[in-house]
């Protein structure tokens, strides 16, 4: 195995997560591999100057920041970042108001321009924001963002700041907000399907202490005034937006074509386990649910490390040598290099299989949580215990999952399982409820009847290529049809390992 070029591979990931953490707002990929090519990332000329101000202050004031309160930190560090982030003049500094325990205003409205403030203070003194174009929220240095605190340092104590920046985004109807504690500064959207719980992330301080500059392209594009103003209607931000779900909408439709290659595959390595006679439409049936589950499994575990629900960035003995992250970037090798791979050893089987057993167990040591709910379950799931998938079959339908070819940049790219929401993986597995596994009883061609993919004996169309030939598993539906689009409802059971991963004590 090329280690080298697999550990050039896990440092850029190492490097991109330095850059930002994108919790379900935009597209990861999008972001690295299409937002590059706009013309607004074209800034060198620009991004020199900012980080040498921006480097000056921060080590002007790193020494006082631990030390100083909300009102402090705001007045030392995060104006002066707002002014070089084009706010100079641009913003009204609001006195919050305070209603029984509640702060109802934001910080920061922001405006296009100085004028147009000046202009709007008699109408946000009754809250009356159009003029905006958005808000901003502040907290004392590397105050947590996630959690209700009381702490003497925060102006109001005892309050969430993502729940506070979702509720002023609500109140003053803005789609865009910012939130800071000096350090970390995110964006947060009413347009995102989840505004409280989806947001970008950057950490200044890494920016600035230990990326390369162009990173600092992460925090300058999306925070200056510019993401901001709207340019026939839409802002930058509103167009990054946009283009993340159009991604998000091709990508899912990728997912869906392939799952059911995947499922395929699975079934026709778990039928490798039977002689043919043994090949009952029972057992048939078992090996697809059971190949159904295991497709689910293998989702959420990528979906899973995406959104860091299971430690693949902030445990490194997981990511390196149990996580399905790593057993992708060997896949990829293998593929790369066209390897053959056994039809008899079920290696990546029985490491997919450790992986799972530690996700139902749970793993201290690996900072793997336990989750309940029954889909890991080995006693709700015997099959999967008894039978295993050769490695021929596993590692092609595992690389059909992880890789998928963007069109737009015309090569091959990871699977960005952390744009995808449960709902869509959910509609995955609804996709293929309909179908079942058979056995063909002669050589079948594919073939397109009345805009339905079909299966046909291949003597009665002898200039198409064999499908499939005597004796192989193949998948159709009722009607003899390869892939439609069936709607079926989602176990909850499944659903539920994804809205609801466990709850660490202090989010208690």
């Amino acid at each position: 195995m090329a280690q080298e070029e697999i550990g050039k591979k896990r440092d850029q990931t190492d490097q991109t997560s330095m850059c930002f953490q994108n919790r379900g707002l935009f597209s990861h990929h999008f972001l690295q591999a299409r937002l590059p090519e706009w013309k607004e990332w074209k800034i060198d000329a620009e991004l020199t100057p900012f980080r040498e101000s921006l480097l000056s202050l921060y080590e002007s004031k790193k020494s006082i920041l631990p030390h100083l309160n909300e009102a402090q930190t705001e007045l030392e560090f995060v104006q002066p970042v707002l002014d070089l982030l084009g706010y100079a003049n641009s913003y009204i500094v609001q006195a919050p108001t305070k209603v029984g325990r509640r702060t109802n205003r934001p910080d920061y409205a922001l405006f296009p321009d100085e004028a147009t403030k000046d202009k709007a203070y008699t109408k946000i003194k009754n809250n009356d924001y159009t003029q905006c174009i958005g808000i901003a929220d502040a907290k004392y240095w590397e105050r947590e963002l996630d959690l209700a605190k009381s702490s003497g340092r925060d102006t109001f104590t005892n309050q969430n700041p993502s729940f506070q920046i979702a509720g002023y985004l609500t109140g003053t109807r803005q789609n865009w907000g910012i939130l800071t504690n000096g350090r970390l500064w995110r964006l947060y959207s009413t347009k995102s399907h989840l505004p409280l719980g989806n947001y970008y992330q950057v950490d200044l301080v890494q920016l600035l202490e230990e990326a390369p500059v162009g990173f600092l392209k992460y925090f300058y594009v999306f925070f200056h005034k510019q993401a901001l103003l709207q340019v026939d209607g839409k802002s930058l931000l509103d167009r990054i937006l946009e283009g993340s779900e159009e991604y998000t909408v091709e990508l899912e439709t990728n997912i869906k074509e392939r799952a059911y290659d995947v499922v395929e595959l699975l079934c026709r390595g778990f039928a490798a386990d039977f002689t043919h006679d043994q090949l009952t439409d029972g057992t048939l049936k078992s090996t697809y649910d059971n190949s159904l589950t295991l497709l689910y499994r293998l989702l959420f575990v990528f979906y899973a490390e995406a959104r860091e629900l299971l430690p693949s960035t902030t445990n490194a003995s997981y990511r390196e040598n149990y996580s399905l992250q790593r057993l992708t970037h060997d896949i990829d090798e293998i593929v790369k290099k066209g390897y053959e791979l056994s039809a008899s050893s079920t290696q990546y089987y029985h490491y997919i299989g450790n992986l799972f057993g530690s996700i139902n167990n749970g793993d201290p040591k690996l900072g793997v949580p336990e989750y309940n709910g029954g889909l890991f379950d080995p006693t709700e799931h015997p099959f999967l215990e008894k039978h295993a998938i050769p490695d021929a079959y596993l590692v092609r339908a595992i690389h059909q999952l992880a890789r998928i070819t963007d069109k737009k940049l015309g090569r091959e790219v990871a699977v960005d399982y952390n744009t995808l929401s449960e709902r869509h993986l959910g509609s995955i597995y609804e996709g293929l409820l309909e179908f079942k596994p058979l056995i063909a009883p002669h050589n079948l061609v594919v073939i397109k009847d009345k805009g339905s993919i079909k299966y046909a004996p291949a003597t009665k169309h002898p200039g198409k290529k064999i499908t499939y030939t005597k004796g192989d598993l193949y998948l159709a539906n009722d009607k003899g049809e390869r892939k439609t689009s069936g709607s079926y409802y989602t176990p909850e059971y499944i659903v539920n390992y994804i809205v609801s991963p466990p709850l660490t004590e202090e989010e208690v």
